[in-house]
Formats: structure tokens, sequence, C-alpha cells
């Protein structure tokens, strides 16, 4: 899956879940090329569909700790993707970026989308 699906910041509902499946695509293919790269294997939680209905319950946990399993096998920085509220379109924006921007180090090193 391509990276740049990650940097579009939705906001209807159909793009949140178009969003939502091109995210968790990429982290399956960031995941799988790790494994190829280093023989390092990395948990995958579910985070397709993204429910924000439900308050993201353990959603945003459980991505923080794919993303510091991921930074940690690459050696990449990182940032604390727990703390935002998604209701608020600027910080929904920065969140975003990071997330793409952790994403974007990944492809970059592991030669995938």
């Amino acid at each position: 899956m391509s990276v740049a699906a990650l940097m579009n910041i939705p906001v209807s509902d159909d793009e949140f879940n178009q969003w939502s499946f091109a995210h968790a695509a990429h982290h399956r293919d960031c995941i799988r090329a790790t494994f190829a790269k280093n023989g390092t294997e990395l948990a995958e939680y579910v985070l397709d569909p993204l429910n924000r209905g439900d308050g993201f319950g353990t959603w945003l946990y459980n991505h923080q700790a794919m993303h510091t399993a991921q930074n940690a096998a690459l050696g990449t920085q990182g940032f604390d993707l727990t703390d935002t509220n998604w209701q608020d379109a600027g910080q929904l924006a920065s969140w975003i970026q990071d997330n793409e921007n952790e994403h974007y180090q990944w492809a970059t090193i592991l030669g995938v989308g």
C-alpha cells in the first residue's frame, strides 16, 4: 500500500474508512518487509476497521505498540500517537502528519509503498 494514501486527512466517514484500510495495509506491508529484512517478527493488531464511535477503545494503544516495535526494529524515532483529540481538526491533522512521518521513514528503509 502506498504511504501517500496516509497523508490525506479524512473528514467524512468514507474517507476515514479508506484511510483506515490503507493504514492497516501499510502496517502489514512494513511488518512483512521487516521480517524479510532482518528476521524480526512484529505483532500485528487489528487496525481496520477503525471505530471512532467507541472512543477508539484499545485502538490507540495497540497502534502505538505497533509503532514502538517497528521503530525499535528499524532504529527510527517516533512520536506519542496515543494522546490526541480526533474531533479537533488541528490535532487530527497533526496526528496524521506524525503517523505518516513514521510510516514514510519505514517505507524508505524497507522499500515499500
